[in-house]
């Protein structure tokens, strides 16, 4: 729920901003999982979470990039400010969050990847999704995205033994 609602909070507001903050969410579902599988490897931070952990990653994490990235931010700002503002808001944030996270000496080349791969396709993606522009690549990331979230669900119910 945490996730999901900004995204049901645009829904009551007229034009395209629901369907702009739903394909900007769905686009960090994947790619944190993405991001996540890099950390195990690199080893840039550790949850010690007990509950709410989703492969390995606290479920509250996700909740903090997912919500404000997946709507479509002010045009007041630039894309420059917002990922500054991001970015700053994570730098202060993230050593607080001890003892449930443990950052790694290296944490923040993994905090630059998440801005790249995370928030700055969301933004886009939302961003050209509410203005009706650039068909091609948000076509391009809403297939990357659909494919993501199909891996995603497959991965986790494989390490989770769903029913087919």
């Amino acid at each position: 729920m945490a996730l999901y609602g900004p995204v049901m909070a645009a829904r009551p507001r007229a034009g395209r901003l629901f369907p702009a903050a739903l394909v900007g969410f769905v686009w960090t579902l994947p790619s944190l999982l993405a991001i996540q599988l890099m950390n195990l490897h690199f080893g840039w931070w550790q949850f010690h979470a007990q509950d709410g952990v989703i492969s390995r990653d606290a479920a509250g994490s996700l909740s903090g990039v997912g919500c404000p990235v997946g709507c479509p931010s002010d045009s007041r700002f630039s894309a420059n400010q917002r990922y500054r503002c991001f970015l700053g808001i994570d730098l202060l944030l993230m050593p607080l969050c001890e003892p449930v996270v443990e950052l790694g000496r290296q944490w923040l080349v993994g905090e630059m990847l998440t801005l790249l791969v995370v928030l700055a396709p969301a933004q886009l993606l939302a961003r050209w999704t509410l203005h009706h522009a650039q068909l091609s690549k948000r076509a391009a990331l809403q297939v990357l995205a659909s494919g993501g979230v199909f891996v995603l669900s497959q991965t986790l119910c494989n390490s989770h033994a769903c029913l087919s």
